[in-house]
């Protein structure tokens, strides 16, 4: 069964779940929609298709980034409309951009990423990820 669902025509069903909403690259709908795709395949094939525990933080911290970045996007515009003048949102947008250049360095895009996978993520956090995500949260 394992082997079935890691066969290149399975990838696309994963493709699609990420491309629901586009205001972020792995929007926390798109994450949400993703992981849960995941997690029940996952629990279909039962203990073999388990992914490694530092996968499943992997995959928290991708989601937890993507609706900050899309709470980011959506509180800018919203002082925007409030009248604030487009200062806000320009805010907003320049730290909403750091957290797309950790995804880009993470899996490689910015925009529809396809990071989650079944069984765990697509890549391996690069050396340094972790300090520079570290630095942007604080």
């Amino acid at each position: 069964m394992i082997s079935r669902i890691q066969r290149p025509i399975h990838r696309p069903i994963m493709a699609i779940a990420v491309k629901i909403c586009g205001i972020t690259s792995m929007d926390a709908v798109d994450a949400a929609v993703a992981v849960g795709y995941a997690l029940a395949v996952e629990q279909l094939m039962g203990d073999d298709a388990k992914p490694p525990e530092r996968a499943e933080y992997i995959r928290v911290i991708m989601a937890e980034l993507t609706r900050l970045a899309s709470h980011l996007w959506s509180i800018g515009f919203l002082l925007n409309d409030l009248g604030a003048f487009f200062t806000p949102a320009l805010y907003a947008i320049e730290e909403r951009e750091l957290i797309l250049d950790l995804f880009e360095w993470a899996a490689g895009s910015r925009m529809m990423c396809n990071y989650f996978r079944f069984g765990g993520v697509a890549f391996d956090l690069p050396p340094g990820w972790l300090e520079r995500c570290r630095g942007f949260v604080n």
